[in-house]
């Protein structure tokens, strides 16, 4: 029953639902173990319900400080042994709703991680620690294969993976279907497994070069294809994206994916904290697999 309630919730908030259903979800949600804290919550139950039902932008979320930080340790070693996500911020809180809508928790916290950004690629190591992912390095004998799909010799195909923009856009024309990032993780995920596969898109760069926005085009069909519902790896397959000059382009095409299922967040720390979280979920579950119904 643990896990069937917490889908139910997580799905209402997940669909938009009024504040009153609000407020009993979120008492039922404390009182099954889901330890949901934001700070002054709610004065933002108004604006919380304009971001779960589209009417604002998901990138304005408010941060808004725990009071109950200095109890945070404390509160955490509760939730490690309930298998609770605990979060701090409304904005964690809703990012929290999100991974559990559509991905699954799995006890595998293997993941790999593909970007055009070098920096992310630096970034996402030290984060993957933090929130205690691993990021296991792709089998050589795979590496050369990737290789000969058309990627230049130099190529960081190892895990995490730097794919230059030129490279992305080497076979990518006007109305061209084909997406290099595509290749890259169907060719991965055919051969290897991991419990989550992520792409990094920081698309103020990729807009901005030739074709950039039939690129960006492409790279979002797949996400829904490969990784939406009924997709080979639903349930799996996350995406981060960002873009500070075209934010509205960007929106829209993040709210096309989230009806195919596929879960997106505007960055790398907040795409990896939250699969921190289903993975940590994941190993709870599978320990006490016998306990739940």
């Amino acid at each position: 029953m643990f896990d069937v309630i917490k889908k139910s919730v997580l799905d209402q908030f997940a669909q938009g639902i009024s504040i009153a259903d609000m407020l009993w979800s979120l008492g039922v949600a404390f009182l099954m173990g889901l330890f949901i804290l934001p700070g002054r919550l709610l004065s933002e139950l108004s604006a919380l319900e304009d971001y779960l039902t589209g009417k604002r932008p998901m990138s304005d979320r408010p941060d808004v400080d725990s009071p109950l930080h200095k109890h945070f340790e404390w509160l955490q070693s509760i939730a490690a042994q309930t298998g609770a996500v605990l979060v701090r911020t409304l904005e964690e809180f809703l990012n929290a709703l999100m991974a559990f809508q559509n991905l699954e928790p799995t006890e595998d916290n293997s993941v790999l991680l593909v970007s055009h950004s070098g920096g992310v690629v630096v970034t996402s190591t030290d984060l993957s620690e933090d929130y205690k992912l691993t990021l296991p390095k792709v089998d050589k004998e795979i590496q050369k294969e990737l290789l000969g799909l058309g990627l230049p010799p130099g190529a960081n195909v190892s895990n995490p993976m730097d794919i230059s923009l030129g490279v992305m856009a080497a076979k990518t024309k006007e109305g061209d279907s084909i997406s290099v990032i595509g290749d890259i993780f169907r060719y991965v995920g055919a051969r290897a497994a991991y419990g989550y596969y992520v792409f990094y898109l920081m698309a103020d760069n990729v807009i901005e070069s030739g074709g950039g926005k039939q690129l960006i085009h492409n790279i979002y069909d797949f996400a829904a294809q490969w990784g939406g519902r009924g997709g080979e790896h639903a349930g799996q397959f996350v995406l981060a994206a960002n873009c500070h000059t075209h934010p509205e382009y960007i929106e829209k095409l993040n709210e096309g994916v989230r009806k195919n299922g596929v879960t997106v967040f505007p960055n790398i720390n907040e795409m990896l904290q939250s699969i921190g979280w289903l993975a940590a979920y994941g190993k709870w579950k599978a320990e006490h697999e016998e306990e739940l119904p």
